[in-house]
C-alpha cells in the first residue's frame, strides 16, 4: 500500500507535464482534465459541495448527482474522514500502556519500525514535491475564497498527520500484523476525499470538464483575480489569518524527513 502510494503520488505529477506541453484547452483529453480536476488540492470536498450545490437541478437520472447537493455527501466524506482518523488514534492510545519508552518489543517489531520509519523518510522527500508541484500548476482553480483555502489547508494537513500518525501507531503497537494493518487503515482514510472525486467524475465525466473549462484559470490570472480580492476586508482578514497555519504547515512538511529519521533511530530503539 505504501509501494501503491508513492507510485500514484509519482503519477499524479505527471499531469503538470501534460498541461505544460498543451497550450489550450482543447488539446487535452476529458480524462486529462479529470486528472487535473483530481490532483488540485485547492478543489476538495468543500469546493465539491460548492459545485454541485450551483449547477443542482432535480431531473438528473444519476442518483450521485441529485443527492450529492441534497445530503451533502462531500461533507460527509470530510465528516468520515475525521472521525475514522479520531477513532484509530483514540483506540491506540488507550491500548497503549507501556511508558514512553519501554523497550520490550521483540527484534521483529523492532525491525518493522525500522523498516516503516525509513520507507517514510524515502516517501516524506517526495511528499514535499507533490506539495510544490500542486501549488505551481499551470492551471488552478482560483483562490478567492475561503472555501479553497480550507480545501487547500484540509488536504495537506491531513496527509501530513496520517504520516506522522502512522507512524506514533507502529511505534506504540506491540503486534506486528497490526502494525501494519493500521498504517493500511490510515492509509485507506486518506484517500476517501479523492476516491469520492474519482466515482463522481466517472460518472459525471462531463462535470470534470465543466470545472476544468470555466472554474480553472491560469495562474497569472489567479494572482490578477486574488489582487482584486484583496480589496475586500473580509478577504484580507481571511488571507491574513491563514497566513500562519499555512506557514507552520510549511516547516511541519520540511521537518518530516528529520522526524522519520529520528523515529528509524529513537523510535526502534525505545520500542
Amino acid at each position: 500500500m505504501l509501494k501503491n502510494s508513492l507510485l500514484n503520488d509519482l503519477s499524479e505529477t505527471k499531469v503538470h507535464d501534460i498541461e505544460a506541453v498543451s497550450t489550450s484547452t482543447e488539446y487535452l483529453t476529458w480524462e486529462e482534465k479529470r486528472d487535473c480536476v483530481l490532483s488540485d488540492p485547492k478543489f476538495g470536498m468543500f469546493s465539491m459541495m460548492q459545485y454541485t450545490v450551483q449547477k443542482f437541478h432535480s431531473g438528473s437520472n444519476y442518483c450521485s448527482e441529485l443527492f450529492t447537493p441534497l445530503c451533502a455527501l462531500p461533507i460527509l466524506v470530510f465528516v468520515s474522514q475525521w472521525l475514522m482518523f479520531v477513532s484509530i488514534a483514540m483506540y491506540q492510545y488507550k491500548l497503549y500502556k507501556n511508558g514512553a519508552c519501554p523497550q520490550t518489543a521483540p527484534y521483529e517489531s523492532k525491525i518493522l519500525m525500522f523498516a516503516v520509519s525509513m520507507v517514510y523518510f524515502v516517501h516524506s522527500f517526495f511528499l514535499w514535491d507533490d506539495v510544490v508541484d500542486r501549488t505551481h500548476r499551470r492551471k488552478t482553480i482560483p483562490a478567492v475564497s475561503a472555501v479553497v483555502m480550507l480545501d487547500t489547508f484540509q488536504e495537506f494537513s491531513f496527509s501530513l498527520l496520517v504520516y506522522v500518525s502512522n507512524l506514533l501507531i507502529v511505534l506504540v503497537t506491540e503486534d506486528v500484523t497490526d502494525m501494519l494493518f493500521n498504517c493500511l487503515a490510515l492509509e485507506f482514510v486518506m484517500s476517501l476525499d479523492n476516491e469520492f472525486e474519482r466515482i463522481y467524475f466517472r460518472f459525471h465525466p462531463e462535470d470534470a470538464i465543466d470545472i476544468y473549462d470555466n472554474l480553472f484559470v491560469h495562474k497569472d490570472e489567479n494572482s490578477k483575480l486574488v489582487q482584486e480580492r484583496m480589496k475586500s476586508t473580509r478577504y484580507c482578514v481571511c488571507r491574513y489569518i491563514s497566513w500562519v497555519p499555512f506557514k507552520i504547515l510549511t516547516i511541519l512538511f520540511m521537518a518530516l524527513p528529520f522526524f522519520c529519521l529520528v523515529m528509524m533511530v529513537v523510535g526502534t530503539a525505545c520500542k
